[in-house]
């Protein structure tokens, strides 16, 4: 199994830093509230000024799940998914990824049974050999962990391989100690086997960049993956063709306040002489119907500013909000998913 639960996208949610830099969250629901939108100029603002620092620090890796490096996964051929396949694998993978990704340090042998149903045979032996190995450890730190999906999509897929992006939050509850909220972003590949969608691998590092074999979602996840690459790509040396890029990709609401707030941003920007650069490490379609597509996104990259002098490893979650004018995808709404 090729990931590491702990510290996979480098997020600790409970510090007050992470809520001064996602003052415009969703739920755990991955719903966007009506009166939670369009704060995305201050959500980047604050994430290029505030001392991030404090947010990274490394922990030590959970001994439940081990880390190998990213397995090799067989790209998807064949047909396009149905809309009965999508959805049958995203509950597979979100029913399974709980079952695997949580345990109690008392009764740690029985994640063994309940994930088995869900995984593909070749792991739920290397689960099992894993289980073997760490079980001494794991009742030794009286560490017990709660894995939730968060939310979830698919990323590409064809025939009988689809490759999900998984957005969770674990957590971990040492004996005796405060329990720590953790986000986790997943690169689930799903496999059919005798009719049923199981897992196959879990990684925790991207990119994926695996093309969606339908057109249409093909495109939606580009005009995504375009946006979010430029909204996360800003210097101060160079913010006025920077924020530029972001008003051609984005209409409504959402370019609106962009706009109004970019006086002030790039005034930020120049005080601190900030710099973000990012990569999107995954776009996946969540929701498709007529003009309108909602897209997560996984990106990572750094920020350096007066701050940060050295650059920081920065992670995003985001749901990008799309509409289809003039028959171009332009972002109308983002949200940091939380």
């Amino acid at each position: 199994m090729s990931v590491s639960v702990a510290r996979i996208s480098g997020e600790t949610l409970s510090t007050a830093c992470d809520q001064r830099m996602f003052p415009d969250p969703v739920g755990h629901s991955g719903a966007v509230t009506p009166d939670r939108r369009a704060l995305a100029t201050v959500a980047l603002a604050c994430l290029l000024l505030t001392g991030i620092a404090a947010c990274s620090e490394p922990e030590a890796t959970d001994p439940a799940v081990s880390s190998r490096g990213p397995a090799a996964a067989p790209a998807p051929s064949g047909t396009a998914l149905s809309e009965a396949d999508r959805t049958e694998a995203l509950a597979q993978a979100s029913s399974g990824l709980e079952a695997v990704l949580s345990h109690d340090y008392a009764a740690y042998d029985d994640v063994l049974d309940e994930a088995a149903p869900f995984l593909s045979p070749r792991l739920a032996s290397e689960l099992e050999q894993l289980h073997e190995k760490t079980d001494q450890q794991v009742r030794k730190s009286r560490t017990s962990t709660e894995f939730t999906v968060v939310d979830k999509a698919v990323i590409t897929g064809a025939g009988d391989t689809i490759k999900l992006l998984v957005f969770g939050n674990q957590v971990r509850r040492p004996k005796g100690q405060n329990p720590r909220l953790e986000a986790v972003t997943l690169f689930v590949t799903m496999t059919e086997t005798n009719d049923e969608w199981l897992i196959e691998d879990l990684e925790g590092d991207g990119p994926v960049t695996d093309p969606d074999p339908d057109p249409e979602r093909a495109e939606v996840a580009d005009a995504a993956s375009e946006f979010a690459t430029a909204f996360n790509n800003i210097d101060h040396r160079t913010m006025d063709t920077d924020t530029e890029k972001v008003t051609e990709l984005s209409t409504g609401r959402f370019r609106e306040t962009y706009t109004e707030g970019l006086p002030s941003l790039k005034k930020l920007l120049r005080a601190n002489r900030s710099v973000m650069q990012a990569e999107v490490t995954a776009a996946a379609v969540k929701d498709l119907s007529g003009d309108r597509a909602t897209v997560l996104v996984a990106t990572t990259g750094t920020v350096t500013n007066r701050t940060a002098r050295k650059p920081v490893d920065r992670t995003q979650r985001l749901l990008v909000s799309l509409v289809n004018e003039d028959s171009a995808w332009l972002v109308d709404d983002l949200t940091y998913v939380s």
